[in-house]
């Protein structure tokens, strides 16, 4: 398990880190905050699929994806 936190001012990143994750891995899950619509739009935008939601440890929801190599 990994996390990665990206300011405004870092356009760019997410794909980088998503192209080398997708080539090292053939199962990702992504989560993020329901209110944080540019990371959904990002996410799905880049063929995750929504899959529930989940509570982490200080109780908080977030929107949980999912991305499987074909």
């Amino acid at each position: 398990q990994r996390q990665m936190c990206i300011r405004d001012r870092a356009h760019g990143l997410f794909l980088c880190a998503l192209d080398y994750c997708k080539n090292i891995s053939s199962n990702i899950r992504v989560d993020t905050h329901a209110d944080n619509k540019t990371m959904q739009r990002l996410i799905e935008k880049n063929g995750f699929t929504k899959c529930g939601t989940i509570y982490v440890k200080n109780g908080t929801a977030r929107i949980a994806y999912q991305w499987t190599a074909s």
